[in-house]
């Protein structure tokens, strides 16, 4: 609490008081490096990208392994346009084995942003197979950038390229929210790499695998089981039709994904500063025990501020309301690439699974959705589910979801019975 609520009042104050002099104008004797980190974080989060890096500047410049304040700095050197020195950090932090997941992700958009096609694809195909399901929407976003390359492409590549495109679109289905053509599609390519990656020894289970799972989505998809029924009854001459549907199965695929987003600085923002009296009692640790207080009497958690949490901090919030209604949450499932859809797996007191759907938008939810957690109940073999939504349902939803064996809680009820 202390912590926290200390970085809160320095983001009031607008950072207008530097953390390395006292009130009075003297020099303190001795600043701790989190609170200039944090400092420098705060200035950044309101857009103050140069003020934020002099600090990084000095704490890197006294500690040139400081790898919080390298990788802070580059959010900054972004926001500024300094593209390639933010490259350089994240590749510092790479080389010394201190990046983050996300750090791929991040060293792909800057890449991109720098026309650097080949470094982007190769930390973007990093990121998508290290990351998880809260990295679902930053994965959307890769795959959108390496699904371009991929269908630019005149041949399967080399075995080794073949195998990363297999563990990249494997992830992929694994952990990014695909529309349902996208998923389609992927399947078939996955059957084609497979092929080309082992028709030489004629083993065919894996791109037979992956194309009877295409089958069952859509039985006759862009004629699967005359490619299928050749591979069943293999004969060396056959390569030729397949590498034949394989480049037109290449064409028209500019509209499978949307195009990828393109990082762009937020702009300076001012925060209301507190009260010279307050700025003056900064660093005193009484403050914050008072300011603790006056906060634990705010006021009552609306579903409109779940809103604002990030996807960690969401998922924590909808575990702890899972468990007012004494349910566990087993696993979190793949998720919309939007951000508004959260799907979870629960077990309630008898060990029984339930679907869980959660809508982190106070729109209102209609039939389609319903029909999609019905369809996802199937999909897992459930017979019980639940909607939460931030907002409200449709008549018609809320009576499909009830006449289905389905849950629903409205922004309301989760006000009035699980939030406070």
């Amino acid at each position: 609490y202390e912590e926290a609520f200390f970085y809160y009042a320095a983001l009031l104050m607008g950072m207008n008081v530097d953390p390395t002099t006292e009130p009075n104008g003297n020099t303190r004797d001795y600043v701790d490096d989190t609170v200039l980190r944090r400092v420098a974080f705060l200035l950044a989060s309101q857009g103050r990208y140069d003020k934020a890096l002099e600090y990084y500047d000095k704490l890197i410049a006294q500690n040139s392994r400081d790898w919080s304040s390298i990788r802070g700095q580059v959010p900054c050197l972004v926001g500024t346009g300094n593209f390639k020195k933010a490259e350089q950090s994240i590749r510092q932090l790479i080389s010394n084995k201190e990046a983050h997941t996300d750090d791929y992700y991040y060293l792909g958009k800057i890449c991109q942003q720098l026309g650097d096609r080949e470094s982007a694809c190769s930390a973007f195909m990093e990121f998508i197979q290290k990351m998880g399901h809260e990295q679902a929407y930053d994965g959307y976003d890769a795959l959108s950038y390496l699904i371009q390359t991929y269908f630019a492409k005149t041949s399967p590549g080399t075995d080794q390229e073949i195998d990363n495109w297999i563990k990249v679109f494997r992830a992929s289905l694994d952990y990014i929210y695909l529309k349902e053509h996208q998923e389609k599609e992927i399947l078939f390519q996955k059957g084609f790499l497979h092929y080309f990656r082992n028709h030489t020894k004629e083993e065919f289970r894996d791109a037979l695998k992956e194309w009877a799972n295409l089958a069952r989505l859509e039985p006759g998809y862009k004629e699967i089981d005359r490619l299928m029924e050749k591979l069943k009854n293999y004969k060396s001459q056959y390569f030729r039709d397949i590498e034949l549907a394989y480049k037109e199965s290449q064409r028209g695929a500019d509209d499978l994904f949307e195009d990828p987003r393109i990082f762009q600085a937020s702009e300076m923002f001012d925060v209301l500063p507190f009260e010279s009296d307050v700025v003056a009692e900064f660093f005193d640790p009484s403050f914050l025990g008072g300011l603790k207080k006056t906060f634990k009497k705010g006021k009552k958690q609306t579903p409109k501020d779940l809103q604002s949490l990030s996807v960690v901090q969401f998922d924590r919030r909808m575990e702890e309301i899972f468990s007012k209604k004494g349910l566990g949450m087993e696993k979190k499932l793949k998720s919309d690439s939007s951000g508004v859809a959260f799907n979870y797996l629960l077990k309630n007191k008898s060990n029984k699974f339930i679907y869980c759907a959660v809508y982190r938008s106070t729109n209102e939810i209609g039939e389609v959705e319903v029909k999609q957690v019905m369809s996802d109940m199937k999909k897992h073999d459930l017979v019980g589910a639940m909607m939460i939504s931030l907002g409200s349902f449709t008549m018609k939803a809320a009576n499909l979801a009830r006449n289905n064996d389905i849950d629903v809680i409205t922004g309301v009820i989760l006000e009035d019975k699980y939030l406070n």
